[in-house]
């Protein structure tokens, strides 16, 4: 029993002194919200060891591991006792519950000994709540009186943040050009206007409101408003214009409409480019009775610095300004007839669709005058533009169904200007266009038949025939320019086709041998240019064998007959030679000659040949066969042997 009780106590020591360390956590699921920016403690670490030895907590694992804020979390003491506490620190990544929704850190609990113990926190995301209008409405419709200042509160927008988040008010003003007219509090979302409602010169205005938490921005929340008793800027109904005024008019010369609130007093002002030419013209200092008369004195069109000015005119009732309007004074001549130059444009063209532009050049001594262009007297086959006087023919003009290679037409054409008056008879400018239309080349040659077959040239067939058949095409053009002169184009190899059109054989082929090509035909028009037929015309051209010669035919002819030829044939040698015998005789001297230099070349050196080995070397060729060589002993002079 007792030995019992010593292993009991013996173990417990030994367990004692052998204990592992504990780890406990205060939370093993925490919560943050995503927007958090502060130092959150989210749970508190206790470690410690029954040996009482020195123990460590570390974090040794988290998961999600590779995330935005991996590294937010950390273990640090906690504020309030020794122990560690899991901690989020700000500033070192970025919560987002839409990336990572949830966090696992394992903890362990290390004294560098025993096992360590371990624990799992789970940290939860909290995503943010966005802010909402109160009352939750999207749209808001009302007034605004005009005679609200920047003390008037046009709206005060509520909104709620369920995590308690700072919002911030912004908002955008339509129209833009009334954005600095208003402001939002950002902080309190009080919309009031900047300036006296009198000048916002509009019947209403529009505000889009937008509230944001910093995570998330909500609207907009859309604000009409009209205003009551609105004020408008003064409207010119007539202005933005060019009046033309002839030198001759003196008093009112131009009457500006004005409309606007009849208890208004309005006022204009005015700017010009020309200074001169504006001092010609007398304006009121004021609108009266809702328009405003221009008055003119003398005005003189010869001086030309005068003839124009350009006026920039703005109204104003003391609260709103219309835009600027322009006004152009332009005073005009007296109108004279235009007149045009050369009196006869002669012009050279071809048939088929007639375009002429204006050649003219028009002179007329009013300014900024236009025209009207016609035809005196009016035609059916031509038109005439009115306003520029180009000329184009209303038919197509062709010439070949005529037969003819050129064609004139007189073009009468006249202009008025815009002061021109029929009941006056006034003037007008009258020219010729002396049109000269000419036969182009505007039909391509055609050919009569398409194929050409049977052409069979043999075997024996010499290079250069011309066989029978003939290439022939037509040409609905005049010859005018060549227009339907006619070359034709076309080769097999063997065989080709000429510019007149022949067939020619170029090379003999075997028999059997079957050649097959297109030939066409080609004008020789010079304007536009040559034209090639549309279609082709196609020869085929077969080779046969050479024709079996014939044998020969015996003529008997009748002896008067032979008689009369023999004697003619006798008379005809008998002067042949006649008149070849001096050639004769000499061609027989010159015979003679050679035949005796040939016999005397013979005796003179055949001997010396023949007895070659007496005088010459024997070791060389001779005319006999070549004797044995032997061995010769020649003493010299100086007693020398010498084999040879």
């Amino acid at each position: 029993m007792s030995r019992i009780v010593l292993l009991c106590a013996l173990y417990a020591l030994l367990t004692l002194v052998t204990a592992s360390p504990t780890l406990t956590l205060s939370k093993k699921l925490a919560v943050i919200r995503e927007n958090t920016a502060k130092t959150e403690y989210l749970s508190e670490v206790n470690c410690s060891d029954p040996d009482n030895d020195p123990t460590t907590a570390v974090i040794t694992n988290v998961s999600p591991s590779t995330t935005a804020c991996g590294s937010c979390f950390v273990l640090l003491t906690c504020p309030t006792s020794t122990n560690k506490c899991l901690q989020y620190k700000t500033g070192q990544g970025t919560l987002d519950y839409s990336i990572t929704p949830s966090y696992l850190f394992t903890i362990e609990c290390r004294d560098n000994k025993e096992t360590p113990d371990s624990e799992v926190v789970e940290v939860r995301v909290i995503p943010n709540s966005p802010p909402y209008f109160d009352p939750y409405v999207l749209y808001d419709a009302g007034s605004i009186s005009v005679s609200g200042g920047p003390t008037t509160i046009i709206k005060d927008v509520n909104a709620i943040d369920p995590d308690g988040d700072t919002i911030e008010y912004s908002m955008v003003v339509s129209p833009s050009s009334s954005s600095a007219n208003y402001k939002i509090d950002k902080t309190t979302g009080v919309i009031k206007p900047l300036i006296d409602m009198r000048k916002e010169c509009r019947p209403d205005i529009s505000f889009s409101v937008y509230i944001s938490d910093g995570k998330n921005k909500v609207g907009p929340l859309v604000i009409d408003r009209n205003i009551t008793g609105a004020n408008v800027a003064p409207i010119a109904t007539n202005l933005n214009t060019i009046v033309q005024i002839p030198e001759t008019t003196t008093g009112t010369v131009f009457e500006m409409v004005v409309v606007d609130n009849p208890s208004d007093t309005v006022t204009f002002t005015t700017t010009a480019d020309n200074t001169p030419g504006f001092n010609q013209f007398t304006f009121p200092s004021s609108v009266s009775g809702g328009s405003v008369k221009i008055t003119a004195a003398a005005l003189d069109y010869e001086k030309k610095e005068l003839r124009e000015t350009n006026i920039n005119i703005q109204f104003t009732d003391g609260y709103c300004t219309s835009p600027t309007y322009k006004l152009t004074l332009r005073v005009i001549d007296v109108n004279e007839p235009p007149s045009i130059s050369p009196t006869i444009l002669p012009l050279t063209m071809c048939e088929g669709k007639i375009q002429i532009e204006n050649g003219f050049t028009l002179t007329d001594p009013d300014e900024s005058d236009y025209w009207t262009w016609s035809f005196e007297p009016p035609r059916d086959d031509f038109q005439i533009d009115p306003q520029t006087g180009a000329i184009k023919s209303v038919v197509d003009y062709d010439l070949d169904k005529a037969g003819l290679q050129n064609k004139l037409e007189n073009l009468v054409v006249k202009v008025k200007d815009k002061g021109y008056l029929p009941n006056k008879n006034e003037p007008q400018g009258t020219a010729t266009v002396a049109l000269t239309l000419n036969d182009c080349n505007d039909n391509a040659p055609v050919f009569d038949t398409q194929f050409v077959e049977n052409l069979e040239p043999t075997e024996c067939t010499p290079a250069g025939t011309i066989l029978g058949s003939k290439l022939k095409a037509t040409d609905k053009d005049s010859s005018f320019n060549q227009n339907n002169v006619i070359e034709y184009s076309g080769s097999g190899g063997a065989v080709a086709v000429n510019a007149n059109g022949d067939l020619v054989v170029l090379e003999v082929l075997p028999a059997g041998t079957v050649l097959t090509f297109e030939a066409y035909a080609f004008d020789k028009g010079k304007v536009p240019g040559p034209l090639k037929s549309k279609n082709p015309c196609v020869v085929s051209v077969a080779f046969k064998p050479c024709p079996t010669t014939p044998p020969p035919v015996v003529v008997v002819t009748a002896t008067p007959a032979a008689a009369t030829t023999s004697k003619t044939s006798s008379s005809s040698s008998s002067s042949s030679i006649n008149s070849l015998l001096p050639w004769i005789i000499v061609a027989s001297i010159a015979g003679a000659f050679m035949l005796g230099l040939l016999i005397f070349m013979v005796c003179r050196y055949g001997q010396l040949c023949g007895n070659a080995c007496k005088n010459w070397n024997c070791g060389k060729d001779c005319c006999r066969p070549k004797p044995k060589r032997q061995r010769i002993l020649v003493r010299s002079r100086s007693n020398e042997r010498i084999f040879f």
